[in-house]
């Protein structure tokens, strides 16, 4: 999950977070183990929420270990950086 930083770059919290989700979807099919990204966008509005969040489902441990060494994830990575004021991760599996 992603907190965005509020007016960065001039731009609005809905093109921000609109280019997250089309980054992250455009991963789907390019990274080997990597079954489907799904991005969600907050849509409240209240102060206490994040503004992104990323389900993420991969064949195994090792596809997500190797998906965050990918140089496919590594491109979008330094957007991610410096347009996000908190991040926050959840791992589980099914």
């Amino acid at each position: 999950m992603w907190k965005i930083i509020n007016d960065v770059e001039n731009r609005d919290k809905k093109e921000v977070t609109s280019k997250m989700k089309e980054l992250l979807e455009g991963l789907n099919g390019k990274i080997p183990g990597l079954i489907k990204m799904e991005v969600g966008i907050n849509t409240l509005g209240a102060e206490n929420v994040f503004d992104v969040i990323l389900i993420g489902d991969f064949e195994n441990k090792d596809a997500y270990a190797a998906y965050s060494q990918h140089e496919e994830h590594a491109k979008i990575v330094p957007f991610f950086k410096a347009l996000t004021l908190e991040r926050r991760i959840v791992d589980y599996e099914l």
